[in-house]
């Protein structure tokens, strides 16, 4: 049971293997794995779901590619856009106390959802993330 534990939180924040076989053919710029990450809920209207605020803590690998930006959390993709997406536009990106931060609608992925989505992820590359993020952006 130990042994079973320790596998798992071992692999917290790790991306599956045929995962990073897709990514690695993608041509990873950026990549940091058991990254801790939180998301803010504002204003958050889905079905079966509103937030007035709600912040919750996760574990993430952050993943930049000459395609896309992926963001887990544990091991659910919780951003996954191409940079090619006009969508990967409209999000906003900036770096606050050494945290990559991403904001956008919650509209923009969900057409039934409302609100505004924010995620951190701490990161000591956050800064070369946001860098290599803006020229993907040009």
């Amino acid at each position: 049971m130990f042994q079973f534990l320790k596998t798992w939180f071992a692999n917290i924040g790790k991306l599956p293997e045929e995962l990073m076989s897709e990514l690695q053919s993608e041509g990873i710029v950026l990549m940091n794995e058991k990254v801790r990450g939180t998301i803010t809920y504002r204003d958050f209207h889905a079905p079966g779901k509103r937030f007035f605020y709600k912040k919750s803590a996760f574990t993430s690998t952050l993943v930049l590619t000459k395609e896309r930006l992926l963001a887990t959390s544990y091991s659910n993709k919780a951003i996954n856009v191409p940079c090619t997406d006009e969508r990967f536009r409209s999000m906003k990106f900036t770096v606050e106390d050494g945290k990559l931060c991403v904001f956008f609608e919650a509209s923009l992925f969900h057409p039934e959802w409302s609100g505004q989505l924010e995620f951190r992820f701490k990161t000591p590359d956050a800064q070369q993330f946001l860098d290599e993020i803006q020229k993907q952006l040009v």
